[in-house]
């Protein structure tokens, strides 16, 4: 009888210790997943920190449209940030708040990288980059030849329709304007048409014209 109460202890005494050794086991494997998962959150925290730091944020009001905007898009990459612009117009800007946090961040962030003037750097180049489309789009639109060829293709149509943009090329001298236009400018077909002309700065004038044209919707362009 005591050698069976024996082994019936030695029995509870073993799965105890194997209970207790598992319990163990998984508990510090627990931890080490635990504390392996924070390592990862504190590595993506840093990252993301990092990242901001190489290309914060800044955020202005939106309100009447800024044909500029799309220059400061253009710019802030000079200056390694996002220039970003809330959405909604006039009458619902609470709508969407600004990150005061984050522009004052950004504003300290740029402070040192740029100097103490950075906006007014930045807002001159903006200024500087769209005189120079203005002034490019300027020698396409009063080219002789474009117009001819323009007012052939929007012959009793509106001239509301068409559009210039600016592109820039490998060399600052030379810009490329594309002349634009789209709607339903041929009877019942959707046109989508091209005018290219390049333009040389220095000269002051067209040097080529390419033309093409493609048709279809004006969601397949």
């Amino acid at each position: 009888m005591k050698k069976i109460i024996v082994a019936l202890i030695l029995i509870v005494l073993s799965f105890a210790s194997g209970f207790w050794v598992n319990q163990n086991f998984y508990s510090d494997r627990k931890t080490e997943e635990t504390e392996n998962e924070k390592l990862q959150d504190t590595a993506e925290i840093n990252r993301q920190k990092r990242l901001e730091n190489l290309s914060p944020t800044y955020t202005i009001r939106g309100g009447l449209p800024d044909y500029k905007d799309k220059y400061r898009y253009v710019i802030d990459r000079w200056y390694n940030f996002s220039f970003r612009v809330t959405a909604g117009g006039c009458t619902n800007q609470d709508e969407y708040p600004i990150d005061e946090a984050q522009n004052h961040k950004t504003d300290s962030i740029l402070k040192k990288r740029i100097g103490i003037n950075w906006r007014e750097r930045f807002e001159k180049s903006v200024d500087s980059l769209y005189k120079i489309d203005s002034l490019s789009i300027n020698i396409a639109e009063n080219n002789s030849e474009i117009k001819k060829l323009t007012n052939k293709k929007l012959a009793h149509k509106s001239k509301d329709y068409v559009s210039y943009k600016c592109y820039p090329t490998t060399s600052d001298n030379v810009k490329i304007v594309s002349i634009e236009w789209e709607g339903k400018i041929y009877k019942d077909s959707t046109k989508v048409s091209y005018l290219r002309a390049i333009v040389d700065l220095k000269a002051k004038r067209v040097i080529e014209i390419e033309k093409t044209e493609k048709e279809g919707s004006n969601f397949m362009f």
